[in-house]
Protein backbone atom coordinates (compact mmCIF):
# COMPACT_ATOMS: atom_id res chain seq x y z
CA UNK A 1 0.00 0.00 0.00
CA UNK A 2 1.28 3.98 -0.74
CA UNK A 3 2.24 5.46 2.03
CA UNK A 4 -0.66 8.15 3.78
CA UNK A 5 -0.34 11.43 2.20
CA UNK A 6 1.03 13.80 4.02
CA UNK A 7 -1.38 16.22 6.71
CA UNK A 8 -2.58 19.86 4.40
CA UNK A 9 -0.31 22.55 4.88
CA UNK A 10 -1.74 25.23 7.40
CA UNK A 11 -0.52 28.06 5.41
CA UNK A 12 -2.11 26.85 2.35
CA UNK A 13 -5.20 26.14 4.37
CA UNK A 14 -5.67 29.44 4.93
CA UNK A 15 -4.59 30.98 1.79
CA UNK A 16 -6.88 29.16 0.00
CA UNK A 17 -9.93 30.88 2.05
CA UNK A 18 -8.63 34.38 0.40
CA UNK A 19 -9.43 35.98 -2.80
CA UNK A 20 -7.84 38.62 -4.68
CA UNK A 21 -10.47 40.89 -6.14
CA UNK A 22 -8.15 43.75 -7.35
CA UNK A 23 -5.19 46.42 -7.35
CA UNK A 24 -4.65 49.94 -7.26
CA UNK A 25 -1.26 51.42 -9.30
CA UNK A 26 -0.21 54.15 -8.25
CA UNK A 27 3.44 55.54 -9.50
CA UNK A 28 5.46 52.59 -8.34
CA UNK A 29 3.56 51.60 -5.49
CA UNK A 30 0.53 48.78 -6.06
CA UNK A 31 -2.03 48.03 -3.75
CA UNK A 32 -3.83 44.90 -3.57
CA UNK A 33 -7.71 44.25 -2.39
CA UNK A 34 -7.45 40.87 -0.64
CA UNK A 35 -11.31 39.45 0.31
CA UNK A 36 -11.19 37.01 3.09
CA UNK A 37 -15.30 36.37 3.88
CA UNK A 38 -17.24 39.65 3.93
CA UNK A 39 -13.45 41.65 4.74
CA UNK A 40 -11.73 43.47 2.19
CA UNK A 41 -7.83 43.79 3.34
CA UNK A 42 -6.08 46.87 1.54
CA UNK A 43 -2.26 45.67 1.65
CA UNK A 44 1.09 46.73 -0.32
CA UNK A 45 4.11 45.00 -1.33
CA UNK A 46 5.89 44.36 2.01
CA UNK A 47 2.41 45.16 4.41
CA UNK A 48 1.34 42.24 7.02
CA UNK A 49 -2.06 40.81 7.44
CA UNK A 50 -4.20 38.25 9.67
CA UNK A 51 -1.08 38.18 11.92
CA UNK A 52 0.23 35.27 9.26
CA UNK A 53 0.43 36.50 5.83
CA UNK A 54 3.32 38.84 4.37
CA UNK A 55 2.79 40.42 0.88
CA UNK A 56 5.95 39.55 -1.13
CA UNK A 57 4.58 40.71 -5.08
CA UNK A 58 1.70 42.49 -6.49
CA UNK A 59 1.16 42.29 -10.12
CA UNK A 60 -2.09 43.32 -12.41
CA UNK A 61 -2.85 39.09 -12.52
CA UNK A 62 -1.68 37.96 -8.92
CA UNK A 63 -0.25 37.96 -5.38
CA UNK A 64 2.31 36.45 -3.70
CA UNK A 65 1.80 35.68 -0.09
CA UNK A 66 4.69 34.77 2.46
CA UNK A 67 4.47 33.02 5.54
CA UNK A 68 4.85 35.92 8.12
CA UNK A 69 7.95 35.21 10.68
CA UNK A 70 8.63 31.79 9.40
CA UNK A 71 12.08 30.91 8.95
CA UNK A 72 10.99 28.61 6.25
CA UNK A 73 10.37 31.30 3.84
CA UNK A 74 10.91 30.44 0.44
CA UNK A 75 8.80 26.81 1.61
CA UNK A 76 5.32 28.86 2.37
CA UNK A 77 4.42 31.04 -0.31
CA UNK A 78 1.49 30.75 -2.09
CA UNK A 79 -0.05 32.93 -5.04
CA UNK A 80 -3.10 33.38 -6.11
CA UNK A 81 -4.37 35.06 -9.49
CA UNK A 82 -7.08 37.41 -9.58
CA UNK A 83 -10.63 36.36 -9.35
CA UNK A 84 -14.06 37.78 -10.87
CA UNK A 85 -16.35 39.09 -8.60
CA UNK A 86 -19.67 38.50 -9.80
CA UNK A 87 -21.98 41.25 -9.40
CA UNK A 88 -25.61 41.30 -8.54
CA UNK A 89 -27.51 41.59 -11.47
CA UNK A 90 -30.21 45.19 -11.11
Amino acid sequence: APPPAPPPDPFQEDAKRLRFVGFLQSGDKATAFIVQGTVVHTVDVGATFLGRFRVQAITEDAVVLACFGDPGLLDAVAQFARQTVARPAG
